[in-house]
C-alpha cells in the first residue's frame, strides 16, 4: 500500500487524495482566479471551502490570515504587512480602534528595504538591525486606510494572494467595515480569498452594494449522491481496496449530505 489512510480519507487541512473536482464549483474557481475580482468561497463547516482553495492556490506561497473572533481590521491589516516582510514602527500608544490611527499619519511608519531588479529574494526575512545588503525606506502611512495598505505593497512588489481563513468568526459590524475596504483594495490591484461559513448568497454585497461586479462568490454546496460515491471510489483505488455498494449507501445515508462527515466515515 502506497499511500496512508490519512493522506487519503477525513477532515484534514492538507488536501486529501480522495478529492474529487465537481465542474460547477472547481471550474468556476479556476475562472475566478484568472479574473481579478475578489474571491469568496462559502458554505456549511466541512463542506471543502479549504480543500477547494488549496487545489488550486499554494497556502504556502501566498500570504494567509487565520481570523478569530477577537479579530479587528487593523489586525488584519498588521498581519498582512508584517507577512509580506514590512515592519510598522508605532510612536503612540496600542489601540485596536480605527479611530486611533486618525489624525495620527505622521507617528505611523512602515519600514522596510529597497529592492533593485534582483534583489526580491529574502524579502520576508526583514530584521530589527539594518541589512547592509539593502537600502531601507521609512514612510509614513495610515494603518486604518486600504489605499495606503496597497501602496506599501505596491511598493515591495507584493503579487500574492492573500487568503483570509474563518470571516465569519468576525463581528457583522467588523464584515461590513471589511466589505467597504474590500472594494479600495479590488481598484488598487490587491486581491483577497475569503473564506466563510454562511450558506446565503450576496453576503459581502449585502454589507457594500458596490461589490456587486467586484467579486466572485463560490458557494461549495450542495454535494451530489454521486459525488459522494466518486469521492468513497477514488479513495478506495488509492488504497487499494474497494466498498461493497451496501456500505456505501450507509455511508451516504449517515453523513446528512455533509462531504467532511462521509470523509471521517470512510476513515
Amino acid at each position: 500500500m502506497t499511500n496512508k489512510l490519512e493522506e487519503v480519507f477525513g477532515v484534514s487541512s492538507k488536501l486529501v487524495l480522495s478529492y474529487v473536482e465537481r465542474d460547477e464549483v472547481d471550474n468556476r474557481f479556476v475562472e475566478a482566479l484568472k479574473s481579478q475580482k475578489q474571491i469568496i468561497v462559502y458554505g456549511s463547516s466541512k463542506q471543502g471551502k479549504t480543500a477547494l482553495v488549496s487545489k488550486y492556490v499554494s497556502y504556502d506561497k501566498n500570504l494567509v490570515v487565520s481570523l478569530s473572533p477577537k479579530t479587528k481590521i487593523l489586525d488584519i491589516y498588521s498581519s498582512i504587512l508584517r507577512q509580506a516582510g514590512v515592519a510598522i514602527q508605532n510612536n503612540y500608544s496600542e489601540s485596536t480602534t480605527r479611530e486611533a490611527t486618525l489624525g495620527l499619519v505622521g507617528k505611523v511608519k512602515a519600514i522596510f528595504p529597497v529592492f533593485g531588479s534582483s534583489e526580491l529574494e529574502g524579502k520576508n526575512e526583514l530584521k530589527s538591525n539594518v541589512n547592509k545588503d539593502y537600502e531601507y525606506e521609512e514612510i509614513p502611512f495610515n494603518l486604518s486606510l486600504p489605499q495606503d495598505i496597497s501602496e506599501i505593497l505596491k511598493k515591495i512588489r507584493f503579487n500574492q494572494l492573500i487568503i483570509l481563513e474563518n470571516f465569519h468568526y468576525l463581528d457583522d459590524d467588523i464584515q461590513k467595515e471589511f466589505a467597504y475596504d474590500l472594494r479600495s483594495f479590488q481598484e488598487m490591484g490587491i486581491r483577497f480569498i475569503i473564506l466563510g461559513v454562511w450558506r446565503e448568497k450576496n453576503k459581502m454585497v449585502q454589507f457594500n452594494g458596490d461589490l456587486l461586479d467586484r467579486i466572485e462568490e463560490i458557494p461549495v454546496e450542495p454535494w451530489l449522491e454521486e459525488d459522494f460515491i466518486r469521492v468513497a471510489k477514488k479513495g478506495a483505488d488509492k488504497l487499494e481496496i474497494s466498498f461493497s455498494k451496501k456500505i456505501l449507501n450507509e455511508c451516504h445515508e449517515l453523513s446528512f449530505k455533509s462531504i467532511g462527515v462521509l470523509q471521517e466515515i470512510l476513515k
